[in-house]
């Protein structure tokens, strides 16, 4: 699993080569869009690092198999003629999908590190590797794809 600027990279990349319909649902409504590429990540960090149930309900999404939950919520965006709902739904599948590629591979790098950080959480380690994908995918990607990302700073 990357972090935040690598789904948002892919998802922006799937909105590109995908059906015109699509598309437009994304295009229509870009924040629902990419709120839905991050998936249950934002959940898993609700009252972090504390045991919480919407971070069991977040993992789940990464145990059970995801079609029950994304028709589901297709239905749902459908017969509520809720656009924004199903742009939600589109992006939270490319969230799925690139996940599922790059999750043994995450795994992979974070376990060879145990060598050399040998300190670290398994945990730890992930979030790691996690981040250096996001670093080299900025400046791999093209300006007008990258998210827009603004600092607040204290004043």
């Amino acid at each position: 699993m990357p972090s935040y600027v690598t789904y948002h990279i892919f998802a922006a990349t799937v909105q590109r080569v995908t059906s015109d319909s699509v598309a437009h649902i994304a295009s229509s409504y870009p924040a629902a869009y990419r709120w839905g590429s991050q998936g249950p990540d934002p959940l898993a960090l609700y009252h972090a690092p504390f045991p919480s149930a919407l971070r069991r309900l977040a993992n789940r999404v990464c145990t059970e198999p995801p079609a029950p939950l994304f028709e589901s919520l297709c239905k749902a965006a459908v017969a509520s003629h809720n656009t924004a709902a199903l742009a939600y739904v589109f992006g939270f599948c490319t969230h799925y999908a690139l996940s599922r590629v790059t999750c043994s591979f995450v795994s992979a790098q974070a376990d060879r590190l145990s060598q050399f950080m040998p300190g670290y959480s398994a945990e730890a380690r992930r979030h790691l590797v996690e981040s250096d994908i996001d670093g080299v995918m900025i400046p791999a990607t093209p300006k007008r794809i990258r998210p827009r990302l603004k600092l607040i700073t204290k004043r």
